[in-house]
């Protein structure tokens, strides 16, 4: 992960993976990571998903929270000013069951809104929660009044990655 982040700014992008840590809506816990695959090569791994068994391997990690992060690192920054450009925040959210809880909460704090982050992608797990919870979460996202005067933030739905399986070269 971290050589595909430095291969980033090399295209122009400022980019930072959070590894090794779970995302969350609290920070500072330890939980444990569960992968059916081999942890290290792994595309996916959850903090929902809780089988112990011999064919999944498991890694005990730290939570860092999102929207404390966004707070510090996106909400408080400071961005030069430029005539014929304006910053654009896009995130990616593909924390395999953990969406619910830390979109509740971004939208609790303010955050999906436009003045924070533009656009945002996410991967719902609908394995995660039952589909009342996954309803109301959606249901919230797309209120159009959640964060007057601005707009919301844009949620566009991102598919299951297949990108393991296209054999295009990685941006290095």
């Amino acid at each position: 992960m971290k050589e595909l982040e430095q291969a980033y700014p090399r295209k122009g992008w400022r980019v930072h993976f959070i590894v090794p840590a779970a995302v969350s809506d609290v920070g500072g816990q330890n939980v444990t990571l569960w992968t059916s695959g081999n942890l290290r090569h792994s595309t996916g791994v959850s903090i929902v998903f809780n089988i112990s068994n011999r064919t999944h391997k498991a890694k005990v990690v730290p939570t860092l929270d999102a929207s404390a992060w966004l707070m510090k690192h996106v909400k408080n920054r400071s961005v030069p000013k430029h005539d014929h450009a304006q910053p654009f925040v896009l995130a990616k959210f593909d924390i395999e069951g953990s969406e619910y809880q830390v979109l509740s909460k971004l939208m609790q704090e303010q955050l999906l809104c436009s003045d924070i982050i533009q656009k945002v992608y996410v991967e719902w797990q609908p394995w995660a929660r039952d589909a009342e919870a996954q309803s109301k979460v959606k249901t919230e996202l797309s209120r159009q009044s959640r964060c007057l005067p601005i707009a919301n933030t844009k949620v566009l739905e991102l598919g299951h990655e297949t990108y393991a399986l296209d054999r295009q070269p990685l941006p290095w």
